[in-house]
């Protein structure tokens, strides 16, 4: 007899496609919203203010979306967000050793990230 197995994506698992369209959809917002203030370089000004929170929220999920995913394929890989350089990097920090992999945006590193054997051949050079 075969059963069928169904997987359930859980709510809070999100894609990385998911997280950009997510911050796209808040900076659209962002610029489409109406202010109150008498001028428009104030307006203008914090409109760009949470334009840079926006992105700074869209590479920290990312991050640790990224994270999730590395460490799948070895326990002490990370991905940090760097908000200045708008990109996040693959680190390895085990007790005795660390460096960074990669710079590079977000879906570069999970596109990385998806071919294990990759990520391992560089660790074990």
């Amino acid at each position: 007899m075969k059963t069928n197995v169904i997987t359930i994506k859980n709510a809070n698992e999100k894609t990385m496609q998911d997280i950009e369209n997510q911050a796209y959809r808040l900076s659209e917002r962002n610029w489409r919203r109406r202010n109150v203030w008498e001028s428009s370089e104030a307006s203008k000004a914090a409109k760009n203010s949470r334009d840079k929170l926006i992105d700074k929220a869209y590479l920290n999920a990312a991050a640790k979306h990224l994270t999730e995913k590395a460490r799948a394929i070895n326990s002490y890989l990370t991905v940090r967000p760097l908000h200045d350089a708008f990109c996040v990097v693959l680190e390895y920090n085990s007790p005795s050793v660390g460096q960074s992999l990669k710079f590079a945006s977000p879906f570069c590193i999970e596109s990385f990230l998806d071919k294990p054997d990759q990520v391992l051949a560089i660790l074990n050079a």
